[in-house]
């Protein structure tokens, strides 16, 4: 009897050892990955997606929905789809080791890791990347381009001495049209947003005071990307400042804050 007994015991913890969970320890979730952002092209051709682990460098996954095949672009975060469903462009994040790394180090700002555009070809799967991006717009209803600006180190070849940049200075815009791979630049631009649609692009400059050749630049303009033509909306003299406008639904009237 009491041998049966020691048996049955036996065989009890024995079943009980085998059919515990693995403990969830601090190293298991970091294993963990979640999946999210998803975004449908206009053509339900692609799935666009994101695959972010608990810690580390996330991916962009782009899916052709018909044929399953995936394309991934490591890193790339808070992509927009062209309303054509033809082009992705995204922030590609500095490695995440990297970051952290300075991060402990307790690098400055200026010189942490920096982040690069990146402009995807979805159907023909070439990426172009921008690096030492500072930001990126495109417009809600995304078409044929996106603006950005990047914050490049300074050119020391040769001795050089860096270029001393005034408080208020604006910096270069580019403005990429995804059709054509074209760039067109403009100088001294410190905000910037597209209209609704996309067609038209509201700039704000402020030129460096001792350039002769753009010192009358300072003021709102109004650029047409298509065209690649300027339309003053309002000059700023010496101190004053003026600010993006707003534009109504039909975008037959716009209004802004000058300060003078």
């Amino acid at each position: 009897m009491k041998s049966r007994l020691l048996t049955i015991v036996f065989m009890a913890v024995t079943i009980c050892s085998f059919g515990q969970k693995k403990p969830l320890v601090h190293s298991v979730y970091d294993g963990w990955k979640s999946i999210g952002g998803f975004t449908l092209t206009k053509d339900a051709g692609y799935s666009l997606f994101y695959i972010n682990p608990q810690e580390g460098d996330s991916e962009m996954v782009s899916l052709n929905i018909a044929t399953g095949q995936m394309d991934t672009i490591h890193r790339g975060n808070s992509y927009k789809v062209t309303e054509n469903g033809k082009y992705a462009v995204m922030t590609i994040k500095a490695k995440f080791e990297e970051t952290k790394a300075a991060k402990k180090k307790k690098v400055k700002a200026d010189q942490m890791p920096k982040d690069t555009l990146g402009i995807y070809d979805i159907h023909a799967k070439n990426l172009k990347k921008y690096p030492y991006l500072k930001a990126f717009k495109v417009a809600r209803y995304p078409k044929d381009f996106v603006a950005f600006q990047t914050t490049p180190p300074a050119d020391t070849a040769k001795g050089k001495k860096p270029v001393k940049k005034e408080k208020e200075e604006g910096s270069d815009l580019m403005v990429y049209q995804f059709s054509t791979g074209i760039i067109d630049t403009i100088k001294y631009v410190t905000d910037y947003d597209f209209s609704k649609g996309g067609d038209t692009l509201f700039v704000v400059r402020v030129p460096n005071s001792k350039d002769s050749l753009n010192k009358d630049c300072a003021g709102l303009y109004m650029y047409n990307p298509s065209k690649r033509s300027f339309t003053t909306i309002y000059n700023t003299y010496k101190k004053q400042t003026v600010k993006l406008p707003t534009v109504c639904k039909d975008n037959s009237t716009l209004a802004f804050y000058a300060k003078l």
